[in-house]
């Protein structure tokens, strides 16, 4: 459980790293080649869109876990914040 919890929040840590030392380049202009597919080329903006829904996808994920299992909510309080909490949170940033 919290070994999980600790890897996924050091991971979205590491994320935000990377997009806030993208500083005020325009990465509608810097290309990437997708990870996934080394044919595909996108923006390093789109990467970074990609990469958002992605771990919302993450987070949905696991709030379904923790409502499938019959989670205590009170032990996982703070330590996996819902959707609507960590977007609340994202949009804050600058």
């Amino acid at each position: 459980g919290g070994d999980i919890i600790s890897r996924f929040t050091a991971h979205q840590q590491e994320v935000i790293g990377h997009m806030k030392s993208s500083g005020t380049r325009n990465l509608s202009t810097v290309v990437v080649t997708s990870p996934v597919a080394a044919v595909a080329f996108y923006s390093a903006l789109d990467a970074f869109k990609i990469l958002v829904a992605h771990e919302r996808r993450h987070m949905a994920q696991a709030e379904r876990v923790i409502a499938s299992h019959d989670f205590k909510r009170a032990e996982w309080k703070g330590a996996v914040p819902s959707t609507q909490e960590a977007s609340a949170k994202t949009a804050k940033q600058p």
